[in-house]
């Protein structure tokens, strides 16, 4: 059926006697990437989820194009649900949103001229660095414009657009002859193009290199002081400490904070920033359309937030912070966006005998409800001296409270990798095996 919005649909729905709410995008990308061979893409989605509650039932429907089947197939949903939850709510508007205007700085024929401006610096790249024996083995590069908003039927009504770009490239060097580097990998992503710097990316590609060529052979000792960088901070300790900080798994008993509210470092804050500049993860408001906050998380060893959606303030009878995330093919979970790890003192991490972690894999496999891990260390260097040996392979194991417990130092180079905006950190009390 032609002509139909999701306000139609909304009203047909509080007719009916349903609360519902519309989440939806419209989504347009192109990507540059080379691996075995170059490929280009283009693309468009469109989505929209609808969620609709009465009587402490719910029901959930998703589609590609607006018609009243969007609305007919989640009434089929809430018809089928015999257990009823009076936690599920469809929220109403609180306070004013203040729309971010770093997260939409380009259209997005801009963002693609971007994309080919950054695909011909790395060719040139490509072919400057393979007559040292660096090779660029893989690189992508991205764009995206997309339109989010939230529409119910108990007064939120707000939309607002987002692009940015992202960039990551992938190296490998000859040590000797038959004998290559690990892959080194750098990435950024970002709402600001201009915040990308390919001669950054390639000199951290070179001084990589340059380490892994003075490789450590010696024995480490298990309980060397680690220094994390940013990257490392990124792929380690972001996807165990957001999944830790979620009031649902804290409720359930699926986080190491359930029973541990407190840590041992009083010198420690950590905020999630949904509003922090450039980065990809700020909004203005949620995925349920309500406004976006800071939200202190640690302070002076104590949780005194965990992060909430509507569904899990009410049903763990906390604040709510607002920090729901969605598809439309999904409902509403909860997510930290830009973590920032704060210190009383900085100082400079590197004295002494120490561990250097850049690179990690592995951490699909630590435990999220306990907050164990035991990942390879893919790449880094053993710091001595000034001088700096590379080294890969070896498995670091510990908790996310042990390295929380752990920080002793945090260096001055405060700077967003991805998710995370912190200072190299030394923490002492994990194991290297």
């Amino acid at each position: 059926m032609s002509g139909i919005d999701i306000y139609n649909i909304l009203d047909r729905a509080k007719n009916l006697g349903y609360s519902a709410e519309i989440y939806y995008i419209k989504l347009k990308e192109k990507d540059i990437e080379e691996d075995v061979q170059i490929s280009r893409k283009s693309s468009y989605e469109e989505g929209y989820g609808l969620r609709i509650v009465k009587d402490c039932k719910l029901g959930f429907s998703y589609s590609n194009t607006l018609s009243y089947d969007l609305l007919d197939n989640a009434i089929e949903v809430y018809k089928s649900v015999e257990e009823k939850d009076c936690n599920y709510q469809i929220p109403s508007p609180e306070g004013g949103v203040n729309f971010l205007k770093e997260i939409h700085l380009l259209e997005f024929n801009e963002i693609t001229e971007k994309i080919e401006e950054f695909y011909s610096q790395i060719k040139a790249y490509k072919n400057e660095l393979s007559s040292s024996d660096v090779n660029i083995t893989y690189y992508n590069v991205s764009g995206f414009e997309v339109q989010i908003g939230v529409a119910n039927t108990e007064g939120i009504d707000i939309n607002e657009l987002k692009s940015g770009i992202s960039l990551s490239l992938m190296a490998n060097s000859k040590i000797k002859e038959g004998i290559v580097t690990p892959d080194i990998y750098e990435y950024d992503y970002t709402t600001n193009p201009s915040e990308i710097n390919l001669d950054t990316f390639v000199n951290k590609i070179k001084e990589n290199v340059n380490r892994l060529k003075k490789r450590y052979t010696d024995s480490i000792d298990r309980g060397i002081d680690i220094i994390f960088t940013q990257k490392a901070l990124n792929e380690l300790f972001m996807p165990l400490f957001s999944r830790a900080v979620s009031v649902e798994n804290v409720f359930r008993n699926k986080s190491p904070f359930s029973k541990n509210k407190r840590i041992s470092n009083e010198k420690l804050t950590v905020i999630d920033n949904p509003r922090y500049k450039y980065s990809l993860s700020s909004r203005s408001f949620d995925a349920e359309g309500l406004p976006t906050q800071e939200t202190k998380i640690l302070e002076k060893g104590e949780f005194t937030n965990f992060l909430s959606n509507t569904y899990w303030a009410n049903k763990a009878k906390v604040k709510n912070t607002h920090s729901a995330i969605r598809t439309y093919l999904t409902l509403p979970t909860i997510s930290t966006t830009t973590v920032e790890l704060k210190m009383k003192d900085m100082e400079d991490p590197f004295y002494d005998k120490v561990l250097v972690v850049d690179e990690v894999q592995g951490v699909n496999t630590a435990n999220f409800d306990t907050g164990d891990f035991s990942v390879n260390v893919s790449l880094g260097w053993l710091y001595h001296r000034k001088e700096e040996f590379g080294i890969y392979n070896m498995v670091l194991s510990g908790n996310i409270i042990d390295i929380l417990n752990g920080i002793t130092v945090m260096g001055n180079d405060v700077k967003r990798y991805g998710n995370i905006a912190a200072g190299m950190i030394r923490v002492k009390g994990l194991k290297i095996v």
